[in-house]
């Protein structure tokens, strides 16, 4: 299993590869954030955020990935305690513009890939953020 950082290098590289057909606004990547700014979002949620989700953040605190591939959320906008979500699900991005959700679970650490609008909400589970994507992102922009 590669690192946060290998894994965030191999899809900048993809992106970069894959502008020439998408176009150079297909993907951003904004500047990471501080361990002081997530320790603030900690405090100030009572939430503990994955340590490998830390991780992205310190490279990126926020990105869209081949327009609607991944797209992460700021620390700002992370959303906890959202209507249509189970309780545990802390809210932080969206994969394939299909309705789903990117979320980790309070209590466990897991990522989890939530469709709070299907007809019978599904949630796929990762053990961290790095299989997460390794196992969805990656792979999707291989095969493009």
């Amino acid at each position: 299993m590669s690192s946060i950082a290998d894994s965030y290098k191999e899809i900048i590289s993809l992106c970069q590869k894959l502008s020439a057909e998408y176009g150079n606004n297909a993907s951003d990547f904004s500047d990471g954030t501080t361990p002081d700014a997530i320790t603030a979002w900690e405090n100030s949620n009572d939430i503990l955020i994955p340590e490998s989700y830390k991780e992205w953040l310190i490279l990126t605190e926020s990105c869209k990935v081949l327009f609607d591939v991944l797209n992460l959320f700021p620390l700002k906008k992370i959303i906890v305690g959202h209507k249509d979500f189970p309780d545990e699900l802390v809210v932080i991005g969206s994969v394939f513009g299909s309705g789903d959700s990117v979320c980790f679970s309070k209590s466990t650490g897991e990522i989890i890939r939530y469709n709070a609008f299907a007809d019978a909400p599904e949630k796929k589970r990762f053990d961290d953020f790095n299989s997460f994507l390794e196992k969805v992102v990656l792979k999707h922009l291989k095969r493009c």
